[in-house]
């Protein structure tokens, strides 16, 4: 049955029942844009195309008030497909009249245009019939035209405006996305749309955005992370947004420092967006995905990532600071400006919130220090900040709830036989995963807030005299293990014949080496890196038991918990802290089994696509978006042709960690000399302790055949595909990573010391090189 919903209340769930353009109007409305009230309904075979009871109370509710009535079809206004044009909108309609308006878009959904326009974009361009009752007497025969699978309507309150039209935020010519690009005409903007006036057209460049339109299209923006095609109006007192997709028709990414730039030179030629102070940062990012993602996949993330962090805390990022993420010589960056700029507003020192997340740096006594809290700061953010607040609250509750939703999704998705799905039915399921993939990003921005319960921690320890990192670095190595933590235990069970290979890739399978990206293999598809870490415990004999690695790190917490005997608050926060490492791992593990079923659809579209001559390669394939394949087949080739030969240019290039200001700063730091005139070199500590043992330099976790047990593990970055590297390590040294990232983690749980932010570890140092690793003291020393 037709069900309706109002604006204030739809979600991107919605998408594929209510139809993007009524649930992009909602989410816009929700998150503080000026949207016009309304309500959208959804039909479903063998409803009749008139106003259900709630939507009938909607609009009695609203006697006086005219009305814009529009289709929102379930595929209609998305990333691949805008139907701009093709379905039929009624303006100014009375309460009176809105069944027939409704009758008359339903039945634009089955029009020739609107046929054409599916079977040209393959899509599905099959009809349901409306059937049931007959329509009430007097209502327009048209209420029983054939109904589109999907159809769904928006009525709004109609806005009678001065001016209206079209902004693009990027140019979707040439791809510059710096430029926004305006076009407004007199009265209503349905003939700007419709192409019947021209309009006035004006550019703007972001930086120079100063004018109330401009700065709206901006926030829109950076409120997706992505190009927006918005129509508004303005009626004087407001301007109003109506609608919002991706900009559809954009060139392959280019214009800002993406699929077109290389090294120094790309650097030098930076937008201006980038160049104006902005830095930028790809440690985090370093540490879960390879060197070079495949640029299909980076492309999706980027989108992904900025998207969920401004919906999720909207205003405390300034579009004027640029987007969250960039790709620079197809390397996703972090734009950390924006980083700095909410521990400014939060009370947080820059210093501790920039290391968390993995960034390399020397910082300033300045830096260091903890901003004041304004109130004239606070104020504009409101809003995101008692979100996240009250998000915090409820974690213990919404945590379990949404990993809970990710396995009942997994088994859904496990259970599709992807053999038997056509390409569309694929393609669309991967597209909604997408869609509600920002509400699954989001419990792992809210994890990440341990950072503020470890401050509290080492300031109540530091008034009793007490090492707060020393603290916490014990405590997470006691107890209850993460999952990933626990991967490392069960190698070692399998080296000692406690758990059979199947067992543990039953647990384990979904992971693989850099799981985030997509495009490469899990453990279950090839456990190489697994049996090769059996056969090295098994090769050095006496393997340690993970009972009793367990036993002596509990012994070690038990001793300094009587040492510092920690009241209920230091106690309160200890077990909160442990809480949210323990689900933050479990959380991601969750997301990559869900992973791990997606990137197993991708590979039957590849091999559907391979065998119709389409594609040559799966490579070809992951080189490819969600929004490319849902293009002309005849362009996949070309397309994808293109970027991996960008990309093979690219890999000749050693880009830097950070880059500010328009410049490299290369990931060199200077050393200080220790004793004999040996160097030493300093990084943050995630997990303390002390350890002398020759170093192995490992670029790879392929590598781990020539891991020695018991050297100290040097690599620019980990993630869970190096578990199996760690069992085997007796210290850890990496170029890239923060105390919430995998290596941290791993090492603490597993009694490692370890020093993450070491510039330049992987070159100083060379295999077989004794080293002094005093992680507590945050160096490590060549003896």
């Amino acid at each position: 049955m037709a069900i309706a919903r109002r604006l204030e209340d739809l979600t991107a769930a919605d998408t594929s029942r209510f139809g993007g353009k009524a649930v992009q109007c909602g989410v816009l409305l929700q998150a503080g844009f000026p949207v016009p009230e309304g309500i959208a309904i959804a039909f479903e075979a063998g409803d009749e195309a008139h106003l259900p009871e709630d939507a009938r109370v909607w609009t009695a509710a609203r006697p006086s008030m005219r009305f814009a009535v529009r289709s929102s079809a379930a595929d209609e206004d998305g990333a691949g497909n805008s139907f701009a044009g093709i379905h039929e909108s009624v303006l100014d309609v009375g309460a009176a009249a809105i069944e027939e308006a409704i009758a008359t878009c339903v039945a634009s959904m089955s029009s020739d245009r609107a046929r054409a326009y599916r079977e040209a974009r393959g899509l599905d361009a099959g009809v349901v019939r409306a059937s049931g009752a007959p329509p009430p007497e007097g209502a327009p025969e048209a209420r029983t035209t054939p109904m589109p699978r999907g159809a769904a309507v928006l009525i709004q309150r109609m806005i009678e405006p001065l001016r209206a039209g079209v902004a693009f935020t990027a140019d979707p010519i040439n791809g510059d996305r710096d430029t926004i690009v305006i076009n407004a005409a007199a009265g209503r903007g349905e003939a700007v749309v419709s192409g019947t006036v021209a309009p006035e057209e004006t550019r703007v460049r972001k930086s120079e955005a100063r004018e109330p339109l401009a700065k709206l299209m901006l926030r829109v923006e950076e409120h997706y992370g992505a190009p927006q095609d918005v129509e508004w109006c303005d009626d004087g007192a407001c301007i109003w947004i109506v609608q919002s997709r991706p900009i559809t028709s954009m060139p392959n990414r280019m214009a800002d420092g993406g699929w077109q730039m290389a090294g120094e030179d790309a650097i030098r030629h930076l937008p201006s967006a980038i160049q104006d102070g902005i830095e930028w940062s790809r440690a985090n990012l370093r540490e879960v995905l390879p060197d070079l993602p495949a640029p299909g996949v980076a492309e999706m993330l980027q989108d992904m990532i900025s998207t969920a962090y401004a919906r999720s805390f909207g205003t405390l990022l300034d579009p004027k600071l640029g987007p969250l993420e960039r790709i620079i010589c197809g390397r996703p960056y972090f734009n950390i400006t924006q980083f700095r700029r909410i521990a400014q507003i939060t009370g947080q020192s820059e210093a501790a919130m920039l290391r968390s997340i993995g960034h390399a740096g020397d910082f300033t006594p300045e830096e260091e220090k903890r901003s004041k809290i304004r109130l004239r700061n606070l104020l504009p953010v409101a809003r995101p900040l008692l979100y996240t607040a009250w998000h915090q609250l409820r974690i213990r509750s919404t945590v379990p709830k949404r990993v809970d939703e990710l396995r009942a999704i997994h088994a859904r998705y496990r259970a599709m036989d992807a053999g038997a799905a056509t390409d569309d039915e694929l393609l669309q399921r991967l597209r909604d995963w997408r869609d509600i993939s920002y509400d699954y990003i989001f419990p792992s921005f809210m994890l990440a807030g341990v950072m503020t319960f470890e401050r509290i921690v080492c300031d109540l320890c530091a008034k009793r005299g007490v090492d707060g990192d020393r603290v916490l670095h014990t405590w997470l190595s006691a107890g209850e293990r993460s999952v990933s933590s626990q991967q490392g235990m069960d190698v070692l069970r399998v080296a000692r014949g406690e758990l059979t290979l199947d067992a543990f890739l039953e647990r384990y399978g979904h992971r693989g080496i850099y799981e985030t990206d997509w495009s490469l293999p899990r453990f279950a598809e090839d456990p190489t890196p697994i049996l090769d870490a059996v056969r090295a415990h098994q090769a050095a004999g006496d393997i340690p038991d993970p009972e009793e690695i367990a036993r002596k790190q509990n012994e070690v917490w038990d001793r300094l918990r009587r040492d510092v005997k920690p009241g209920w608050r230091l106690n309160w926060l200890l077990l909160r802290i442990k809480w949210m490492y323990l689900w933050r791992e479990r959380y991601r593990s969750e997301l990559i089994r869900v992973i791990a079923v997606l990137r197993a659809w991708h590979l039957e579209l590849a091999r559907r696509f391979i065998a119709r001559g389409w594609l040559d390669d799966v490579d070809q394939y992951f080189a490819l978006t969600l929004d490319e394949l849902a293009s002309d087949p005849s362009t996949y080739r070309p397309v994808a042709s293109e970027k991996l030969r960008l990309r093979a240019e690219w890999a000749k290039i050693e880009m830097p960690l950070l880059i500010g200001g328009g410049r490299a700063i290369l990931p060199v730091r200077e050393t200080v000399q220790g004793q004999a005139g040996l160097p030493v070199l300093h990084g943050h500590c995630i997990s303390a302790g002390f350890i002398e043992a020759p170093v192995c330099v490992v670029a790879h976790p392929s590598d781990i055949t020539r891991f020695p047990r018991g050297a100290i593990l040097v690599t620019a970055a980990t993630d869970p595909s190096w578990t199996p590297l760690f069992t085997l390590a007796s210290g850890v040294i990496v170029e890239v990573g923060g105390t919430l990232s995998h290596a941290a983690t791993v090492a603490r749980e597993m009694g490692l010391p370890a020093l993450a932010n070491v510039r330049d570890a992987t070159k100083v140092l060379r295999d077989g090189m004794r080293v002094r690793l005093d992680a507590t003291n945050g160096y490590a020393a060549i003896v």
